[in-house]
């Protein structure tokens, strides 16, 4: 039995006859009659018998039914997947994140999505950004959000916002009279910074270099949730994005840095595997959730 057999052997149990079977499903009444006979031939094997006036189905009929109906059943989850995801209201999405930009970014996106898209669930991992783009490389996670400008042969981007690299440091320190710290500024004071974990170390190098400054890192961290607590342990000055200590860290005092150094927030993901559109959805929300911070930061900081 194919669909079309199936479509009027669920019709006419429901109506009873060839004729409401026929309206139901916007066929001609001979056209139904000869669908279900070749069912009829097919199966060799009755499905109906006429009694009084009446189609009433056989033993054989009502056999089928609850499996016919289990045939349908999936058929309307099937179609209406089809349809929440033309709507982008339904998926998973799967993505990895730095720990500080899943704090405050990735988790009011989260929020805002799914107050809208509810049926739509997340599998987020936080680590660190060399890891994040590995994990996209390998399919592990569909997209990664990063803070660096991490590339890889099999990866492509999309920008999300604008942020540069800040200088932490607790509110009563001597340079928090400073507007904008440069690398002079900095010497001699112990650093804090991601300078050895990923490509911002090769950036901060070449940044002290051309003030003619040496750069001394002597505590070395994988994110800015670790860097910002430190200087609240006054353990010294982080070198670090602004999103952690704008968000989670109001007691810390933030100042532009010089020569800047661009952390903008990006989306990566393989290059040879498109998005599918609730991700592509996701992102826009991304990008509204990091304008907004971006907001505070920029105040913050100036």
């Amino acid at each position: 039995m194919n669909l079309r057999q199936l479509e009027v052997f669920n019709a006419v149990m429901q109506a009873g006859s060839i004729t409401g079977a026929a309206h139901m499903l916007n066929l001609s009444q001979p056209a139904v009659s000869k669908l279900l006979q070749r069912t009829e031939d097919q199966l060799r094997m009755p499905l109906f018998k006429r009694i009084g006036g009446r189609l009433r189905p056989t033993p054989e009929a009502l056999a089928l039914v609850p499996e016919v109906e289990r045939v349908f059943s999936r058929l309307r989850a099937i179609r209406q997947l089809s349809s929440d995801l033309r709507r982008n209201v339904w998926g998973r999405i799967s993505l990895a994140a730095s720990v500080s930009l899943a704090a405050t970014v990735v988790s009011p996106a989260i929020a805002s999505f799914r107050k809208v898209q509810p049926d739509i669930s997340f599998s987020v991992h936080t680590l660190p950004n060399q890891s994040i783009v590995t994990s996209v490389v390998e399919g592990e996670v569909e997209i990664g959000l990063v803070a660096a400008p991490f590339t890889h042969a099999l990866t492509t981007f999309q920008e999300i916002g604008k942020a540069e690299l800040v200088c932490v440091m607790p509110r009563d320190h001597a340079l928090a009279d400073a507007e904008v710290i440069t690398p002079a500024l900095l010497r001699g004071h112990p650093l804090i910074a991601g300078y050895g974990s990923h490509g911002l170390g090769v950036l901060l190098e070449k940044a002290f270099g051309s003030e003619g400054e040496l750069l001394d890192v002597p505590m070395q961290v994988t994110n800015s949730t670790l860097a910002c607590a430190l200087v609240t342990r006054g353990a010294g000055l982080a070198l670090t994005d602004p999103f952690t200590a704008m968000q989670y860290f109001p007691e810390l005092a933030v100042r532009k840095f010089h020569p800047q150094i661009p952390l903008n927030p990006r989306v990566i993901y393989r290059v040879d595997r498109p998005l599918s559109q609730v991700a592509l959805a996701f992102i826009e929300v991304l990008k509204k959730e990091t304008t907004a911070i971006q907001g505070s930061v920029s105040e913050d900081a100036s």
